[in-house]
C-alpha cells in the first residue's frame, strides 16, 4: 500500500506530531515557510520524557489511529518538505524525523504533555537536537506547505519533491526533472516550450541536460558544447534545477 493510501480525510490536528531532527537554521527556515498554514505547522512541545522539542504537526495525521502509520506517512511528508527547502535554499542539509508524538489527556486547561515513539528509519544520520525556534507569523502563508500537503494526492508533485528529500545527486536531479517534464507534456501536449511554464530558452535548459548527461556517463559520448571545463557543477545544476522546480509548482497553481 503506497504512503498517501494510509491517509484519510482531514478533521482534526494536534493529536499526532513529529519530533523533527535537523539544524537550527533549517528549523527556521521551515518555520518561517509554514507560520500561519492551518494544515501543517511547527510548535515547541513538552514532553514525557522532560524536552521541549521542535514538532511538526499536520491535518493529515488527524485520522490515524495508531504511532507505526504515522510515522510511515510522516517520514513521506519530511522527505516532500526537505524537496521544498531545497527549492528556498539548494545548500540546506536535510531534516528527518527524531520520533513520534502522541499528545496525552491532560486536566483542562493543563499544557498537553506528549508521549514518544521511537522508529528506526533504517538511514539516520546523529542526532543533531533540533533546538526550540521562535513563533513567527506571516500574514500571505507561503505556497510551500500547500504543495507538499497536495503532493499527498498528486503523483508528479510527490515524485518530484521526494527525488530532493535528501542531498541530490546528478541521477536524483536528472528524474526529478523528467518528472515535470513529462508532466509538462501530459498537460501542454507534446509542442510545449520552456517559456510556456515560466523556465529560460532552451539553449539555457540544453546546458543543464547536456551537464546532466556529461557527469552521468563520464564524459562518454560528450553531448555536443559541453566540457569538463564548462559543465555545471552539482552545486549549480541544484540551485538551477530548484529554480525549475519552484516555476512548475508555481504554473501548475496558476500562481505564475
Amino acid at each position: 500500500m503506497a504512503v498517501d493510501d494510509l491517509i484519510g480525510p482531514s478533521s482534526t490536528e494536534g493529536h499526532w506530531g513529529l519530533a523533527l531532527n535537523g539544524r537550527r537554521y533549517e528549523l527556521a527556515l521551515l518555520r518561517g515557510i509554514t507560520a500561519g498554514h492551518a494544515d501543517l505547522f511547527l510548535r515547541t512541545v513538552p514532553t514525557a520524557a522532560g524536552t521541549n522539542e521542535t514538532a511538526l504537526f499536520s491535518s493529515i495525521f488527524a485520522d490515524i489511529r495508531d504511532a507505526s502509520t504515522v510515522h510511515a506517512v510522516g517520514v513521506s511528508l519530511v522527505d516532500r518538505l526537505n524537496g521544498v527547502l531545497l527549492l528556498r535554499d539548494p545548500t540546506r542539509e536535510p531534516i528527518s524525523v527524531l520520533y513520534v508524538l502522541q499528545r496525552t489527556q491532560t486536566a483542562q486547561g493543563a499544557v498537553a504533555i506528549y508521549k514518544t515513539y521511537a522508529f528506526s528509519t533504517g538511514n539516520a544520520r546523529g542526532r543533531a537536537r533540533a533546538l526550540a525556534v521562535a513563533d513567527t507569523t506571516a500574514p500571505i502563508p507561503p505556497p510551500e506547505p500547500q504543495w507538499v500537503i497536495d503532493s499527498f494526492g498528486d503523483d508528479a508533485v510527490a515524485g518530484v519533491l521526494t527525488y530532493l528529500r535528501g542531498e541530490p545527486d546528478w541521477f536524483d536531479l536528472w528524474k526529478a526533472f523528467e518528472r515535470m517534464r513529462a508532466d509538462i507534456k501530459h498537460r501542454v501536449g507534446g509542442n510545449w516550450k520552456p517559456s510556456d511554464v515560466g523556465w529560460p530558452s532552451k539553449s539555457t535548459m540544453d546546458h543543464f541536460t547536456k551537464s546532466v548527461n556529461f557527469v552521468r556517463h563520464s564524459g562518454a559520448a560528450t553531448p555536443q558544447g559541453v566540457t569538463a571545463e564548462n559543465a555545471m557543477t552539482l552545486a549549480e545544476a541544484r540551485a538551477f534545477l530548484a529554480c525549475r522546480v519552484r516555476q512548475w509548482l508555481e504554473w501548475r497553481s496558476g500562481r505564475s
